[in-house]
């Protein structure tokens, strides 16, 4: 996705930003830091990789109805797959909300990693100083078993206008993270091991025999 903003343009975006007032967005510092020794700030340095914007995805219920149907050889929808621009359409944040959001964290030197197709998340890459400065989330180092690990001080706060649009901020931290393989049967009525929508059509697990 290209963004035909020039320098400065995200200047003057960035200082109106900057004279919002500031949302935070709670859920992102790990509690499993209580159980962990502080061993003082990271680097300012410290290169953050994987830092992924979650701003989620509108119309959920309507989403979780049209899955059923594909999946009904009763409905007129059975497996009448939607490709990924109308699913990012119709489900999706709108385009001017992503260009955004997007905008924003190009503005305050954050490098774009991955765009997503759907526009639910947006992944970026920066440092621990930029961390601290664009979001007000210093990053520290911790200690357990024998290893170090880093990880925000403080929840990251945006400007009211794009918190509005952000559900959340993961990447901040490199504590191990433990995901289960499959998603349980009796949870979701289904069996399966997908954990994202393929790149061009939406193609949900396929029910139980």
């Amino acid at each position: 996705m290209k963004i035909g903003l020039t320098t400065a343009a995200l200047l003057a975006f960035a200082a109106a930003a900057a004279a919002e007032p500031l949302r935070p967005l709670p859920g992102t510092v790990p509690r499993a830091l209580s159980a962990m020794t502080p061993a003082g700030r990271a680097p300012a340095d410290l290169r953050l990789e994987h830092v992924t914007v979650l701003l989620g995805l509108r119309h959920r219920r309507a989403l979780e109805a049209l899955i059923a149907a594909q999946q009904d050889r009763r409905s007129p929808l059975f497996q009448r797959w939607l490709g990924a621009a109308e699913i990012a359409d119709r489900f999706g944040p709108r385009r001017d909300e992503y260009e955004r959001v997007r905008s924003w964290f190009v503005a305050h030197g954050f490098e774009v990693v991955r765009d997503s197709q759907f526009r639910v998340a947006l992944v970026v890459a920066g440092t621990a100083a930029q961390v601290e400065t664009a979001l007000g989330a210093p990053i520290g180092r911790y200690l357990r078993g024998g290893r170090t690990y880093h990880a925000p001080l403080a929840e990251p706060s945006l400007p009211a206008s794009i918190a509005a649009s952000v559900r959340g901020i993961v990447g901040l931290d490199d504590l191990p993270k433990f995901r289960p393989l499959a998603i349980s049967p009796g949870a979701t009525g289904h069996s399966c091991r997908a954990t994202s929508p393929p790149p061009t059509a939406w193609r949900p697990c396929r029910p139980r025999a």
